[in-house]
């Protein structure tokens, strides 16, 4: 764990934190600092590297995420713009009647390196999000730009349970628009689906993702996930 300490002035680092030096610029703020938690083997990061997939807790209690935290060769980083603020992304749930749009927001899954399934049916995709969104078992979330711009949707289930494991809960969709790739939505995202998760008795979190997907893949695992399995898959019947 790193804490970043501003030029507001020093702050006492909780136990088991280290203290690094951050100019408010470089955090979009002017409180005294913001607090990063890093996996223990993780290196340290040099003024011209980028800490990516981080969560960041302000000292006010205010959360968000960042896919990039970028600095220049001085350890600074010019002001977040409104354009770019992950302060203002808003992460909710759908209420019915948004259906349609949820579903476009899953089609940019189908951009490379996805595809489109070949019996994709946009208006059977609907009905089935309505009767998700019918279901205690299941969260869809979405990721709201300060325009209300739909820039991200999730899904989660929780589905089986594991003599080995226990309760499992799935995500099953993780889809963010494409400008607003690497800024932070995607994490925003699955630390919705997995605090739900945690909160509905779910003992541990699976996400499957295509073979092609390596940067998400690279992104799962910068968020603290273990690539523990291969996942195979049987399509059986008619699709319904």
């Amino acid at each position: 764990m790193i804490w970043l300490d501003g030029p507001g002035g020093p702050g006492d680092a909780p136990p088991g934190w280290a203290t690094v030096p951050m100019p408010a610029a470089a955090i979009g703020q002017t409180a005294a600092g913001v607090a990063v938690p890093v996996p223990e083997e993780a290196p340290w990061f040099g003024p011209t590297q980028a800490l990516r997939g981080l969560a960041i807790m302000s000292p006010g209690g205010t959360s968000a995420h960042t896919d990039e935290w970028m600095h220049d060769a001085e350890g600074h980083r010019p002001p977040l713009s409104p354009d770019n603020d992950l302060m203002n992304i808003e992460i909710r749930r759908p209420q019915p009647g948004t259906e349609a749009e949820f579903v476009r927001g899953l089609e940019w899954l189908f951009d490379p390196p996805g595809s489109r399934p070949p019996d994709w049916d946009r208006d059977r995709a609907v009905e089935r999000t309505a009767q998700v969104l019918a279901s205690e078992n299941v969260a869809l979330f979405e990721a709201r730009s300060p325009q209300d711009q739909l820039v991200g949707v999730a899904s989660v289930y929780l589905d089986i349970l594991s003599v080995r494991f226990g309760r499992r809960a799935s995500i099953e969709d993780l889809a963010v628009h494409p400008e607003w790739r690497s800024r932070g939505v995607g994490a925003s995202l699955l630390t919705a689906a997995r605090t739900w998760a945690q909160e509905h008795g779910a003992d541990y979190v699976f996400l499957e993702s295509g073979i092609a997907r390596t940067e998400a893949h690279r992104f799962y695992l910068r968020q603290g996930a273990n690539h523990a399995a291969a996942a195979f898959r049987w399509t059986v019947g008619h699709n319904r």
